[in-house]
């Protein structure tokens, strides 16, 4: 006698498990437990993250070992199965809206039970990608509610931003993130300026109204490593920071124009100071060891841009007041290069005053002004004629080197800040991070 059966498969979300029936050729027609179901095991991944369509191994034990029969889901998208066998499955990761999406794990005839234990409650983190358009990838919650005043791109998924809040902004801590931004840590407790350095293993400098070494995974109980205190001069906070990536040879220059050097990470020596009372430095940008360039105002006379940089490594140094045409009070509010030669600076005076974009093509010698007002205080530059900012949730994109601004996309949620790493645009908005592959 011939009897119909049916294919049913068991499918089970990372931590619990659901019981399924099956028909079978019993006398009774009794429903099968789920005790009597084999048991697969998931045990690891070989990451757990990373971006749409990587490849990630699921290894466990007793698995299946047809590629059909089994069916990996992100927030319920089917992920494409590239392998199946009884000790792996690889899978390709799908695009999908958030990042920590829930992972479920579907076999014919087993019951799955995972034993992965990671910072996803055992899922696998998903950043979006998509070659020449901006990607979302949704994370409610994972950095703090502040303002970032400060930023750093290590590579497109290592994170550094400092923050401002406290009722008086008087809180300022620098938080990090090694997973793209899936999750972020305290790294450093910082002091007036937010400056702070990090090294591509998560090792750095920051100031926190004196020198601080943070150890790769970031200050443990506010007991960092004191490696300079500034004197009781006037004006004398860290205002900008250059370090080599082992933490050996560096500079810091004060707020009063004062440059400091160490060759052994420990030992600093003033290389460089005009004895500024007038001078406030707030802003640095390091292109690396031998370039480095830091700006302010000086309010000997009112308020003027003030610029001083070096480009070999310390040796010398170029220490220039500015004049532009504008009347009124203004001061260097940003730095970036994009080469030793080519390099854009912000000058204004508050966030009420015009938002003024200069240009250099001779290493910060000489500036032009570019007549069209940048739309907000942060901006980046890919190279001398595409660069991109922000004003509310609305990125706009220059090709021209910032004559003309356009709408280059309308995000979710308010833009906070716009870095640019190895071709890659990151912008962090209030409920995730966009990112622009080139």
């Amino acid at each position: 006698m011939n009897y119909n059966s049916f294919k049913l498969f068991f499918s089970v979300s990372l931590f619990f498990s659901l019981v399924a029936c099956s028909e079978n050729e019993s006398p009774t027609n009794e429903p099968t437990t789920d005790t009597e179901l084999e048991v697969a095991n998931v045990q690891s991944y070989s990451q757990d993250f990373g971006y749409n369509g990587d490849i990630v191994e699921i290894t466990g034990s007793n698995f299946v070992e047809s590629s059909s029969d089994v069916e990996v889901l992100f927030d319920g998208v089917a992920s494409e199965i590239i392998s199946a066998g009884k000790t792996s499955i690889q899978v390709k990761l799908p695009l999908v809206e958030n990042g920590i999406p829930k992972l479920e794990i579907n076999m014919k005839d087993r019951k799955v039970v995972s034993e992965v234990a990671n910072a996803y409650e055992g899922n696998i983190g998903v950043l979006a990608k998509v070659p020449g358009e901006w990607a979302l990838t949704k994370l409610e919650g994972a950095l703090p509610n502040a303002t970032i005043w400060t930023s750093q791109l290590v590579s497109p998924e290592r994170l550094y931003y400092g923050l401002v809040s406290g009722s008086n902004g008087n809180t300022r801590t620098t938080w990090r993130s090694l997973d793209g931004g899936l999750t972020f840590k305290r790294w450093a407790y910082q002091g007036f300026s937010n400056v702070f350095q990090a090294t591509s293993t998560d090792e750095g400098w920051a100031e926190s109204l004196r020198l601080l070494k943070i150890p790769a995974g970031g200050s443990v109980n506010e007991k960092e490593e004191i490696l300079f205190t500034t004197t009781d001069k006037s004006n004398s906070n860290i205002a900008a920071i250059s370090v080599s990536d082992d933490l050996k040879t560096g500079m810091l220059i004060t707020g009063s124009k004062t440059v400091y050097k160490t060759t052994d990470g420990e030992n600093f020596d003033v290389i460089y100071d005009p004895d500024y009372e007038y001078l406030t430095i707030r802003t640095g940008f390091r292109l690396d060891d031998d370039h480095f360039w830091a700006g302010g105002g000086n309010t000997t006379y009112g308020l003027k841009p003030s610029l001083l940089f070096t480009h070999d490594g310390g040796a010398t140094w170029n220490d220039l007041e500015l004049t532009f045409d504008e009347d009124g009070k203004t001061t260097v509010g940003k730095i970036q290069f994009v080469d030793s030669k080519n390099g854009f600076m912000l000058t204004y005076y508050d966030i009420y005053s015009p938002f003024r974009l200069r240009k250099t093509t001779d290493g910060g010698f000489t500036w032009d002004t570019v007549e069209t007002l940048l739309p907000n205080t942060n901006f980046v530059f890919l190279d001398t004629k595409t660069g991109w900012s922000f004003s509310g949730n609305t990125i706009y994109k220059t090709t021209d080197g910032g004559l003309t601004w356009n709408e280059d996309l309308k995000a979710e949620s308010r833009v906070d800040r716009i870095d640019i790493k190895d071709n890659v645009v990151v912008a962090k908005i209030e409920n995730g991070i966009l990112r622009y592959f080139l």
